[in-house]
């Protein structure tokens, strides 16, 4: 999401200042279209965020993406937050799925460290993060990023070339 850093989590800051972001300016683009991509190859789609739950399910319902999501785990319910990957290992274990079935899609360092120590591959979305994008895609790289996307638009118009989940998911497992 494009969620304005700057507020805190105290009162209702949060959520009066997402009143005044329009649904589609909040998402990043392309992600409604994205999701409903992999929804509808089989896909699951989950949260994995450090935020608190209740801002991440106002950021959803603001989005018009909270029905789309099949499990959101946030750090505030669990025992760590990311860059741990206990939340993507419980998502995985919920939703009796491996890693190499999985990928984490993410704007910063601790998204890429979780993914990693989970065995799932991680690919960084730069939209969100208000530095230069250049430096981003960098440093998106050098976390082990297996692919990095100014926004979904640029994975699903093929500028960002990934396997699709449907073909990832279909692939043997490893013994």
């Amino acid at each position: 999401f494009n969620v304005p850093r700057l507020f805190e989590e105290k009162d209702n800051s949060f959520a009066h200042a997402l009143l005044k972001i329009a649904p589609e300016d909040f998402r990043v683009p392309g992600i409604l279209q994205f999701m409903l991509k992999i929804i509808s190859e089989g896909g699951t789609i989950a949260i994995a965020s450090n935020g608190k739950i209740r801002n991440v399910n106002l950021s959803l319902k603001h989005a018009g993406l909270a029905d789309l999501i099949g499990q959101t785990e946030v750090a505030e319910n669990l025992a760590e937050q990311k860059p741990k990957p206990f939340m993507l290992n419980k998502i995985l274990k919920d939703n009796n799925a491996s890693p190499h079935e999985a990928i984490f899609y993410g704007d910063n360092k601790a998204d890429a460290q979780a993914a990693q120590a989970a065995g799932i591959d991680f690919c960084g979305i730069t939209a969100a993060i208000p530095i230069d994008p250049d430096t981003t895609i960098t440093q998106m790289k050098a976390y082990g990023a297996i692919c990095v996307a100014h926004d979904f638009n640029d994975i699903l118009r093929g500028k960002v070339k990934i396997l699709s989940h449907a073909a990832k998911r279909d692939q043997p497992r490893p013994e």
